[in-house]
């Protein structure tokens, strides 16, 4: 493991997790050690239930490992009481989901804000998220509501919204999974903007060639552990 955690986004060192089903506990996460580097365009790979979504979850702190540390930005979660986790997960990471999970009632923009508004900074993020619409090309679609939109655009507007807090870390669970191949390339494409501009570190589980193709490091997952790495190019 990396000595100079001041280069990590993320470090896992012997995770667990599992989870009970009736009178017994599937462990899904077992005994992985991972380390992402700041800038990282990281993805994940592997059949499905090798503990993908799972490990994306605890990473990214909405969920607890059974045991194992985690660390973010060098920081040991286990020091942290839940407060503090929680606001170093909303002010730290960001999250695409393969479902867009945007509020039905509220607009575009308010569902941007919407991670803001947790923190009462929805006056100071305003112009951010004003500008991240017009980044994702919905700067005419500020009130529409997400029925309103296409497919494409919901997830647009959910990107927005994971880094409206300019997060360092942005997790995203099978993004383009529920888009076609265009909109798919285009959301991919404006993640890696971010990364190039921003340098935000990228943790993407996909089963995305056109995705996997631009990694600086692959990850495979095999039964609850990373099976493989790479890194086919330099951050």
């Amino acid at each position: 493991m990396n000595k100079n955690n001041s280069s990590l986004a993320i470090q896992a060192i012997d995770l667990y997790k599992g989870y009970n089903t009736g009178p017994q506990k599937v462990d899904v996460i077992k005994g992985l050690n991972l380390e992402i580097k700041k800038g990282d365009v990281a993805i994940i790979t592997g059949p499905s239930g090798v503990g993908k979504s799972t490990l994306l979850h605890v990473l990214g702190l909405l969920d607890n490992p059974d045991r194992g540390e985690i660390k973010i930005g060098g920081k040991n979660i286990a020091n942290m009481d839940e407060q503090k986790i929680a606001k170093l997960r909303n002010e730290t990471i960001g999250f695409v989901f393969q479902f867009h999970h945007l509020l039905p009632e509220f607009t575009a923009l308010e569902n941007v804000l919407m991670p803001a508004m947790i923190y009462n900074k929805e006056k100071e993020t305003r112009e951010y998220a004003l500008h991240l619409l017009d980044l994702v090309g919905l700067s005419h679609r500020l009130a529409h509501k997400p029925r309103e939109l296409s497919g494409g655009a919901q997830q647009r507007v959910a990107v927005a919204r994971a880094i409206v807090n300019k997060p360092q870390i942005v997790l995203a669970d099978e993004p383009t999974g529920n888009l076609d191949r265009a909109n798919g390339d285009s959301l991919f494409n404006l993640l890696l903007k971010l990364n190039n501009e921003m340098g935000q570190t990228l943790l993407i589980v996909t089963h995305n060639d056109h995705m996997t193709a631009k990694a600086t490091h692959l990850i495979e997952l095999e039964d609850g552990r990373v099976l493989k790495e790479e890194f086919p190019r330099k951050v």
